[in-house]
């Protein structure tokens, strides 16, 4: 009888421990969107043209408006607030340095990001911030095609 009431303590207190180390891990804490922009390198994905202004590509820039030389650029975000845009395999223009530095800052909501310095094509000021995920990134701005007509882009980085 003891030892039967022996293995049954020991059968109990293995279950107890086997349960109480069964415990799931929890899940990491999601990353604000400062980690987000300088958790890795951004590559041109696309862009298009958003007619009504409603934050969803209408129709793709046509494709001789940007330059391959322009797509396999990237942007590196550093946390503080300093960045590198990158010329890619493919220079635009042998003359132009192989990267740049620029400057960002985010909107104190972070529903705008202002970028100082070349960022993609040559163009910077302040963005939109549509989307940031830690694969996407869609920033908007109005950009002026020629003098007195201007059309809002939709530029999508990914990692």
């Amino acid at each position: 009888m003891n030892r039967m009431k022996y293995s049954l303590l020991i059968i109990v207190g293995l279950s107890a421990f086997i349960f109480a180390s069964c415990k799931k891990d929890e899940a990491p804490a999601p990353l604000n969107k400062r980690q987000l922009l300088t958790v890795s390198v951004w590559k041109y994905d696309t862009a298009a043209i958003d007619a009504n202004n409603d934050g969803i590509m209408d129709a793709p820039i046509p494709a001789d408006m940007i330059e391959d030389c322009a797509k396999d650029n990237t942007v590196t975000f550093a946390s503080n607030g300093t960045g590198i845009s990158d010329e890619g395999a493919m220079k635009c223009d042998s003359e132009d340095p192989q990267s740049t530095p620029f400057t960002w800052t985010l909107g104190e909501d972070e529903s705008t990001i202002t970028f100082n310095g070349n960022l993609i094509a040559g163009i910077d000021g302040t963005f939109k911030l549509i989307a940031l995920t830690d694969s996407k990134m869609e920033l908007s701005k109005m950009i002026e095609i020629f003098p007195g007509y201007s059309v809002n882009a939709i530029l999508r980085l990914k990692h």
